[in-house]
């Protein structure tokens, strides 16, 4: 069994729970630092191939072979350092929410999802470490219903059960929990998702960073069917090792002359937000498939 496939496996991910229960913090960071250090040097990886086409897209193209070879390195030590932190923070609640702070609007918002008067349409990018923000949001009280990414793997399941013990309600995405979601914003709840997790839908090919993407528009489906407000909201790590959520202004709907257009519009302008978000700090931004089309090795 080769290495991410153990990762990813029922084992591998029990192992991993077991470690960030009795590791101290410094010896899972050294061993996820280990880790990302032998995925990184795997150049024929899928991960690692998608990873050197993002960020390539991200630049424009102007990496050279070491800045592209160092930039990879270093998401993928971001990442495996953000997987050690959840494992460990899953046990320690109070050290967590002394490890992530959020912004005053992202508070407010926290606020509005518990009234329920009006429903919000919060939308992620992988960015630093969503996962422990995610968590860090449901200990503040976030009351929103979470859309994922349907996976066979174990790993993302094992997630999804982490994400729950917060009293996060956790759906994967269907037809049906879509129509459970928009339910569920127009009787005033909030629902949050990912934004940059490429699904390439047949009809809509969404500009990101100035070029045709992969990109879902599930979620200004949902916004523009209620007409709920949309936030992005997004995590960085601080150069203090904590994290930070940050989050964007509503992003007001535009109004196409077609649905399609509507649809399109409205993507692209929080696409526009979220790239912002993104190039704060390239490396942190933890993308394992390709966003863009025309994907090829670089």
């Amino acid at each position: 069994m080769d290495r991410k496939r153990l990762v990813t496996s029922h084992w591998g991910v029990t192992l991993a729970a077991i470690l960030g229960r009795l590791l101290p913090l410094r010896s899972g960071l050294a061993l996820a630092d280990w880790l990302a250090e032998r995925f990184a040097s795997k150049p024929e990886s899928a991960d690692v191939q998608a990873v050197r086409f993002n960020q390539q897209m991200l630049e424009g193209g102007r990496l050279s072979p070491e800045e592209l070879d160092a930039r990879v390195r270093a998401v993928f030590r971001n990442s495996a350092r953000g997987v050690a932190e959840v494992l460990y923070y899953q046990y320690r609640p109070a050290k967590l929410m002394r490890r992530v702070d959020a912004n005053q609007a992202m508070q407010g918002y926290v606020r509005l999802t518990q009234e329920q008067q009006r429903g919000l349409v919060f939308t992620c990018p992988h960015t630093g470490n969503y996962d422990l923000a995610g968590r860090a949001l449901g200990l503040l009280g976030l009351r929103a219903l979470i859309l994922a990414e349907p996976s066979p793997r174990a790993d993302y399941n094992y997630q999804n059960r982490l994400r729950r013990q917060t009293g996060l309600t956790i759906r994967t995405i269907s037809m049906e929990s879509l129509r459970e979601a928009a339910g569920f914003l127009e009787q005033g709840g909030s629902v949050l998702t990912g934004v940059d997790w490429p699904v390439g839908e047949a009809r809509y090919r969404p500009r990101f960073c100035g070029a045709p993407s992969l990109l879902p528009t599930a979620h200004i489906r949902l916004a523009v069917k209620v007409q709920a407000p949309v936030v992005v909201v997004a995590c960085h790590r601080r150069a203090d090792g904590r994290y930070y959520i940050d989050s964007s202004e509503p992003i007001p709907l535009r109004v196409g002359r077609t649905m399609p257009e509507t649809i399109l519009s409205n993507t692209e302008a929080v696409l526009e937000v979220v790239e912002r978000f993104v190039r704060q700090d390239p490396a942190q931004w933890l993308l394992y498939q390709p966003v863009w089309e025309n994907h090829e090795p670089k």
